[in-house]
C-alpha cells in the first residue's frame, strides 16, 4: 500500500475490500476507478454508511496522508464542533480537493459487528482448511494469561462428540460440541450441546443444555437444560450472538 501511495504520488491513499451488497451499508464506501491489473486506481466518490450503497468496496480505515496534506486538513477542521467523525465529515471532501486513491486489499480482514462477522473466526479456524494457518503465523500464546500454563491437558469423555472445533488447555467435554472454539478451562457436560460459539476461559454448560450462536464471558455457568440462542426460545433474534457475562 505505500509503494502504491508513492507510485501514484498520491496525496491521501485509503485501503479497500470487496464485501456483499448485503453488508455494504454497514461501512464507508468508496468508488474506485478500476483499470485490469492494478491493485487500486483513483478515487471516485465516498459515502459513510449509506442507506442505498452503490459500490461494493469498502473502506478499511486504514489510511496514508502526506504529512502537509494531513496538518492542512486537521487545521481547518480543528474546534469546527464537538462530534466531528473522519470517515463522516473529514474524508469525504478530500476526495474532489486531493489525489485520493484507494487501494485494494485482497487478503483476510474483519470488523466487529453482527453474528457473521463477530462469529467468524471459528469459520476460519475450525474448518479442515482454515483460510489462516496458525502455524504460518507462528502465533504464540502467552501461557501465563488466565493460568493456561498449570491447566491439565483436555479431555474428552468417551461419549462426546467434536466437529469442526478448537479446543486447548484444561477443556473437558463429555457432550456434543459443533463449529466452536473452546477456550481453556471450558466444561461442557454430558448431554449439553454447543454449536457455533466461543465460549471463553472456564465457562461451564450444565448438562442438557443447549448453546447456540453465544459468545460468553470468562467464568460463565450455563444451568442444566437450559436453552440459549435457539428461536422462540431465550433469544428470538438469530442475526446477533449472545454475549453472556458472569453474574
Amino acid at each position: 500500500m505505500v509503494h502504491f501511495h508513492q507510485e501514484h504520488k498520491a496525496d491521501v491513499t485509503a485501503a479497500f475490500i470487496r464485501v456483499p451488497l448485503q453488508e455494504a451499508h454497514r461501512f464507508g464506501l468508496g468508488e474506485i476507478e478500476e483499470k485490469k491489473g492494478r491493485a487500486g486506481g483513483r478515487l471516485i466518490s465516498y459515502q459513510e454508511k449509506p442507506s442505498s450503497p452503490r459500490s461494493q468496496w469498502a473502506s478499511l480505515t486504514i489510511y496514508l496522508f502526506k504529512t502537509e496534506v494531513l496538518l492542512e486538513v486537521l487545521k481547518q477542521t480543528h474546534f469546527q464542533s464537538d462530534n466531528i467523525e473522519f470517515g463522516r465529515d473529514i474524508f469525504p471532501p478530500l476526495v474532489d480537493q486531493y489525489r485520493v486513491f484507494g487501494y485494494i486489499f485482497s487478503e483476510y480482514w474483519v470488523t466487529p459487528g453482527p453474528w457473521m462477522s463477530t462469529g467468524r473466526p471459528i469459520w476460519i479456524f475450525s474448518t479442515p482448511t482454515p483460510r489462516i494457518d496458525l502455524k504460518q503465523w507462528q502465533i504464540r500464546t502467552n501461557l501465563e494469561h488466565e493460568r493456561i500454563r498449570e491447566r491439565q491437558p483436555a479431555a474428552i469423555g468417551p461419549d462426546a462428540v467434536l466437529d469442526q472445533v478448537l479446543l486447548t488447555h484444561g477443556c473437558r467435554v463429555e457432550g456434543r460440541v459443533k463449529r466452536s472454539i473452546l477456550f481453556p478451562g471450558v466444561q461442557i457436560e454430558e448431554g449439553a450441546v454447543v454449536e457455533d460459539s466461543i465460549l471463553f476461559f472456564d465457562t461451564v454448560v450444565e448438562s442438557g443444555a443447549r448453546v447456540k450462536k453465544t459468545i460468553t464471558d470468562n467464568g460463565v455457568r450455563i444451568g442444566e437444560k437450559a436453552r440459549i440462542g435457539e428461536k422462540g426460545k431465550i433469544v428470538p433474534n438469530q442475526s446477533s450472538p449472545q454475549i453472556l457475562s458472569p453474574v
